[in-house]
């Protein structure tokens, strides 16, 4: 377990950061997913170039992964962060990777089928068994 040095310090970057990333996501939506990408996108920019950059040096191959969220009462026709996944696709593929939206993948199928259901919370992010197959089987003639 992390322990800080000063608790007061680390209390006090804690409050810094949530006063920049409010600052910073003034203009972005509101919505949690599209909010992060949209307020810290310099940050995500910077660091798939990076590990562009690093994976070109050493000759390694990347696969990029971009696994939609389970938005609650939609289906992936109308799935509302088609642009984050687009942003994101064109930027790993400029450094160099090799992009597997499965979105692309999930439309086929029901959210319901391929999510972690749970009676007690809504979790927009976990694949179930079938999901994981169904991701395997388009994640897999990508790996080398």
């Amino acid at each position: 377990m992390l322990r800080p040095r000063s608790y007061l310090l680390a209390r006090a970057n804690a409050f810094a950061f949530r006063v920049k990333q409010k600052y910073r996501g003034l203009e972005c939506p509101t919505e949690f997913h599209a909010f992060v990408h949209c307020a810290f996108w310099p940050e995500v920019e910077a660091n798939l170039h990076r590990i562009g950059e690093i994976t070109l040096r050493h000759h390694v191959p990347v696969v990029f992964i971009i696994h939609p969220i389970f938005e609650k009462d939609t289906t992936f026709e109308q799935y509302s962060m088609r642009d984050v996944h687009a942003r994101l696709s064109e930027q790993a593929r400029a450094n160099g990777f090799d992009v597997v939206d499965l979105l692309d993948t999930f439309r086929n199928y029901s959210s319901a089928g391929l999510k972690v259901e749970s009676e007690t919370y809504y979790d927009p992010w976990h694949l179930n068994e079938r999901g994981h197959r169904v991701a395997a089987t388009a994640i897999a003639p990508h790996i080398p």
